[in-house]
């Protein structure tokens, strides 16, 4: 089970880099209070805080049986029934228990969370207060279907924390597990790792989707009017340049979601992206118009799909004067909703 290994295991490793010439400076550990305390899944072990503040204290002093001076934190997802109130309570009882705080804490976030960025700033706050650094873990999605769009989601999760919600987290952490991005060098190049992080310390509202020129995607954070909404899953979500978050309308065909441009535009191509479970046969209607005038209908998929996949609208020659966007799903064997809905312009 993620997060769990014996003490002699992970110390062992610890020995096989210091008899090797090496030296650990940091040791973030993975999730041990989330899966020994929520998991709810097989081999659940519904600890006590306490009982796992007790097993990570035992693994604390022996790693540093090994480096005396290494700096012990600890990962945490914000997730599921775990959320800011939880490891504020945490961190409070590590302490209670052990008699002094962790090192660090870093958050690991569902993306699809509401209000992270609120919580990401409680959990700051209380963090600097208690005197423990409250950092994050910025990455992209595992569908996104390049590096380009990892990076450009990656982004947009920056300046939703740091520029929009005004939150600098203490520690920042670039990290993928996943196969994206492609690279990490060259830093001169913007779609690597390393790139992006030149770009991050030098101009972080360069990062993101690209929002103007040809090419720009101009439905992103335009306002949005649908049908019906299932709780937290509104309609901006569609438009907000994340993947990994998504409108649901809670219902099934009839459900309508559309996109004011806020001026007109040609457009050159239209992106939907599918969220949906099961798979399976679905019919959606794409309308557009422009200032005044009746909507009129460009083209119907229909077909079977899947969750994530693109359906792309590309007419013969550009839509001119566009200013709404108007998505009908008709049948569907899911609830009507999308990752994504992206309006590509000619020009901006």
């Amino acid at each position: 089970m993620e997060g769990f290994s014996s003490i002699n295991e992970g110390v062992g490793n610890l020995e096989v880099i210091k008899n090797a010439g090496g030296n650990v400076v940091f040791l973030p550990m993975d999730e041990p209070y989330f899966f020994a305390h929520f998991y709810d899944g097989p081999n659940a072990c519904h600890w006590s805080a306490e009982k796992v503040a007790k097993e990570v204290d035992e693994f604390i002093k022996k790693a540093k049986t090994v480096f005396p001076d290494v700096i012990v934190g600890d990962i945490e997802p914000l997730a599921g029934p775990a959320g800011s109130k939880e490891y504020q309570e945490w961190l409070d009882i590590f302490y209670r228990v052990n008699g002094y705080h962790l090192a660090f804490l870093h958050m690991d976030i569902d993306w699809a969370r509401p209000n992270w960025t609120d919580e990401m700033r409680t959990l700051k706050e209380y963090g600097k207060q208690i005197g423990v650094p409250v950092g994050i873990i910025y990455n992209g999605n595992h569908f996104d279907p390049t590096g380009e769009a990892f990076l450009a989601a990656t982004g947009e999760r920056v300046k939703k924390l740091e520029v929009d919600a005004g939150v600098q987290p203490d520690h920042i952490i670039f990290d993928s597990w996943m196969d994206k991005p492609d690279r990490a060098l060259p830093e001169t190049e913007p779609y690597t790792w390393t790139g992006f992080i030149n770009r991050y310390l030098t101009d972080k509202n360069s990062l993101g989707y690209q929002r103007i020129g040809i090419g720009a995607n101009v439905a992103l954070g335009k306002p949005v009017t649908v049908s019906r909404q299932f709780e937290y899953q509104a309609g901006v979500l569609a438009v907000d340049g994340d993947l990994g978050t998504i409108w649901n309308s809670g219902g099934g065909g009839g459900e309508w979601i559309k996109i004011d441009l806020g001026g007109t535009y040609d457009i050159a191509e239209i992106h939907l992206s599918v969220s949906q479970y099961p798979d399976g046969r679905t019919v959606h209607q794409l309308y557009g118009s422009g200032p005044g005038s009746n909507p009129i209908l460009y083209t119907t998929f229909d077909g079977n799909t899947t969750d994530g996949q693109l359906l792309s609208y590309r007419p013969a020659s550009p839509l001119m004067g566009i200013q709404s966007i108007r998505i009908v799903t008709l049948e569907t064997p899911s609830w009507a909703a999308w990752r994504e809905i992206e309006v590509i312009a000619t020009e901006q």
